[in-house]
């Protein structure tokens, strides 16, 4: 039996990360009493990133499993992507000066739960080893369970990082 892509899971995890993206923005606006600072700026790109590369990558297997018969590198591809995409945006961070050895980034922990800051960090280097993996099909086969999981990660990640938006504020902006 062949297996094929799963459309409604997908659909339902972009859903899932757009509504993320769109609440956030509205809450950073809010919070922000119409000047949004420096640091949510950067706090709310954390919420983007995961969650925008989540909702394109969901869509990405949807594409390629109707134009290619292979499932397998439908998901090969589809993790590569998001790996590839993971690698770029930490290169571009790091970059622009939002490297963790930045002044910037030292303010904006010092605003941050270390529980947060943490535990984001995990995530991502969870998702860009599950996704590396997915990608090389090693140690089983690239499937849909592992690429959709991956995806919920991200959004977990988005969320841990909308959290830490609204409740851990710095002084200057409560």
């Amino acid at each position: 039996m062949v297996q094929t892509v799963d459309y409604d899971t997908l659909a339902t995890l972009a859903e899932m990360a757009v509504s993320i993206i769109g609440i956030a923005g509205l809450v950073a606006v809010f919070l922000s009493r119409g000047t949004i600072s420096q640091f949510d700026k950067f706090r709310f790109l954390f919420i983007v990133i995961p969650a925008g590369t989540a909702a394109v990558g969901s869509y990405l297997p949807i594409w390629f499993g109707r134009h290619l018969a292979d499932q397998v590198f439908v998901w090969q591809f589809s993790a590569g992507i998001i790996a590839a995409t993971i690698v770029f945006g930490q290169l571009i961070l790091v970059r622009s000066g939002y490297g963790f050895r930045s002044e910037f980034v030292r303010e904006l922990r010092s605003i941050l739960s270390p529980y947060v800051f943490w535990a984001s960090t995990i995530v991502g280097l969870f998702v860009l080893i599950l996704s590396g993996l997915n990608a090389a099909s090693w140690p089983i086969l690239s499937n849909q369970t592992i690429y959709e999981f991956v995806l919920m990660l991200m959004i977990a990640q988005a969320t841990l990082q909308f959290v830490s938006m609204v409740y851990y504020r710095s002084a200057d902006v409560k």
